[in-house]
């Protein structure tokens, strides 16, 4: 089970690495952090920070790029997310939940779930800030399934 995540620069050598050789849920600075099974990773550029979908612990947690600090941002309402992508626009956070069957959309500003919509066995979201002719500004998700073979476009 992956339990760390390590960060490499342009040459493709390690930097440092976050997380513990240990499975755990526990918020830290690098190797005090715990994950269990972190597979999402959505990186907002504009504040330096990465949000990670830290599958078998259920939650979503943020690591600090310059401080290496790991915090939890949301437990509630997560099963078993995996794919995740950020709406930088819009303050949104995608997720998808491969445990119960569905998309959620998060707002970063009020850590509200806005919406959910089913599909069967999300596994990765991709967001394109082309603009979707049905909600101008607003670009195009995409969704992909681990059984159903299919990628959906959500606008």
């Amino acid at each position: 089970m992956y339990t760390q995540l390590s960060i490499y620069n342009a040459t493709k050598a390690v930097m440092s690495s976050v997380g513990s050789k240990i499975p755990g849920f526990a918020d830290g600075k690098g190797a005090a952090a715990q994950f269990k099974g972190p597979v999402g990773l959505a990186w907002d550029f504009s504040l330096d920070i990465v949000y990670i979908s830290d599958s078998k612990n259920g939650a979503i947690r943020i690591l600090d790029m310059d401080s290496l600090n790991v915090n939890t941002l949301v437990t509630d309402n997560l099963v078993l997310p995996y794919g995740i992508a950020l709406d930088p626009t819009f303050s949104l956070l995608f997720v998808c939940d491969y445990g119960d069957n569905s998309l959620k959309m998060l707002s970063l500003d009020t850590l509200d779930w806005i919406t959910e919509i089913s599909f069967t066995s999300p596994a990765a979201v991709v967001y394109s800030d082309k603009s979707n002719p049905n909600f101008p500004g607003v670009g195009f998700w995409y969704v992909t399934s681990f059984t159903a073979n299919q990628i959906w476009t959500v606008d």
